[in-house]
């Protein structure tokens, strides 16, 4: 189903939870996955309010930090809001979205 919603098989996978085991490697593995970890955990399922969301991001920005954020499971609306704040903020200082290279 992701397959024809994306046109092509997802490529990265995570953990659910962050709990990588050598199942979750092996499962990835044998979809042709490779495991891409977060750096900056948002925490946005806590609704901890937009603006401790954009701080979180901003004081974790570095180059190849990948951001956790939630699109599911709840209101969502802080973690939009927060999104609307912190993205053009670091795209005005340089950063840039990027996908990672497959090893």
């Amino acid at each position: 189903m992701v397959d024809r919603a994306l046109g092509s098989p997802p490529l990265w996978y995570r953990a659910p939870y962050g709990a990588w085991n050598r199942n979750s490697f092996e499962i990835g593995a044998e979809l042709g996955m490779e495991p891409m970890a977060w750096t900056v955990d948002t925490l946005d399922w806590k609704t901890p309010g937009t603006g401790t969301i954009v701080r979180r991001v901003l004081d974790g920005a570095a180059p190849g930090v990948v951001v956790l954020s939630h699109d599911a499971g709840g209101d969502r609306s802080q973690s939009v809001a927060a999104l609307r704040r912190y993205l053009p903020r670091l795209l005005d200082s340089g950063y840039r979205i990027t996908v990672p290279r497959r090893l």
